[in-house]
């Protein structure tokens, strides 16, 4: 009964942090959660030798794609004018980083 009560909540978590990072706000870190509870429900009763050769490669996989997003990111900024970008087209004025401040 508590695994199917778990499972339940991470979906519902799930759910709802999918919608809300859709429709409301990119950056939500609801659906991640979910995500982190369903990888942490299946490696339970794990050795902790395997969780660490689980977690070493991930950790650096973790800030190479960091890395690289934010390599992608400025390249893009450089290469596109401000007074076309999406939030533009969306009728948002200013840049996304402007509108996520004022968030």
């Amino acid at each position: 009964m508590p695994t199917r009560f778990y499972l339940r909540r991470l979906a519902i978590l799930g759910v709802v942090g999918l919608f809300h990072g859709l429709f409301l706000w990119f950056g939500d870190i609801l659906f991640p959660y979910a995500l982190a509870g369903l990888v942490l429900y299946i490696l339970r009763g794990r050795a902790p030798k395997t969780l660490a050769w689980i977690a070493i490669p991930l950790f650096v996989l973790g800030i190479a794609l960091s890395t690289a997003m934010t390599g992608l990111e400025s390249l893009e900024s450089s290469k596109v004018p401000s007074d076309s970008s999406a939030a533009s087209f969306l009728g948002i004025e200013g840049s996304w980083e402007d509108v996520e401040r004022r968030a």
